[in-house]
């Protein structure tokens, strides 16, 4: 496409749908006069559609965020990092949700303080979970939210941020500038847990397998299993308990 673009007048573009599920504002822009347009025979025009995730551009957006953070924070830091996730329902902008295998308790918040500075303009709430937290689950890091973090003690926000179509940060028309608190900031939340925890309260890995073997002997719909679907020690369980825990699972319960 050749053209005339003139740097003495521009044009109001009109809104447009954007991948934060609202109108964009409209804008002063400049615009080409349209001299001569080349292309090949039967040429398609590509294009994407951005509106209400989830949408187009918030799909292609998350594809090509995930795996560069995450060999930013694998890679370049070392951190454990297991998988970074960006949610479409923040656009695959503004929420992020990071898994880990932690080998030392700092290491939760040295992911997200790598994460949040990684580009100005990139994510609102960054939470860090452990690697049997499916961090593509909403229903998965909600539970992790409400048993694994404390707000007054594993939250910190983070200012001096560059706002991005975020209608949050100021009213239509008016800049979102600075100082404080006026500009955009992020949320960091450390959703992993700190010590040992008692067993996933789910039965034993082996009578689930049991159990869906039965399912799909039935015919009945392919299960989508999300993560955890079946119970897991997670450090704070004694021998004790493991073997009255069996003798219940053989009848034998009584003995206790």
């Amino acid at each position: 496409i050749e053209g005339m673009i003139s740097t003495e007048e521009m044009e109001l573009e009109a809104p447009f749908g954007e991948f934060v599920s609202f109108m964009g504002e409209r804008h002063w822009n400049p615009f080409m006069n349209v001299t001569c347009i080349t292309h090949r025979q039967d040429a398609i025009f590509g294009a994407i559609t951005s509106q209400f995730p989830p949408s187009e551009s918030t799909k292609l957006r998350q594809m090509v965020f995930e795996p560069v953070l995450y060999r930013h924070l694998k890679h370049n830091t070392r951190l454990p990092v297991t998988d970074v996730a960006f949610h479409e329902s923040g656009g695959s902008w503004h929420l992020i949700v990071i898994q880990l295998k932690k080998s030392n308790p700092s290491q939760a918040m040295q992911a997200l303080n790598t994460a949040v500075g990684f580009d100005p303009t990139i994510g609102k709430i960054f939470i860090a979970v452990d690697e049997n937290v499916d961090p593509r689950d909403a229903e998965a890091v909600n539970w992790a939210l409400c048993y694994c973090m404390q707000p007054h003690r594993d939250l910190l926000i983070v200012q001096g941020r560059t706002g991005y179509l975020d209608p949050s940060v100021s009213p239509e028309g008016e800049k979102d500038i600075f100082p404080m608190p006026s500009g955009n900031s992020a949320l960091l939340i450390d959703a992993t847990r700190k010590w040992a925890y008692p067993p996933i309260s789910l039965p034993k890995r082996e009578f689930m397998e049991n159990a869906r073997k039965l399912w799909e002997a039935e015919g009945l719909p392919p299960l989508k299993l999300k993560s955890p679907w079946f119970g897991v020690d997670l450090g704070k369980w004694t021998s004790e308990l493991e073997e009255e825990a069996d003798l219940a699972i053989r009848g034998d319960y009584f003995k206790t």
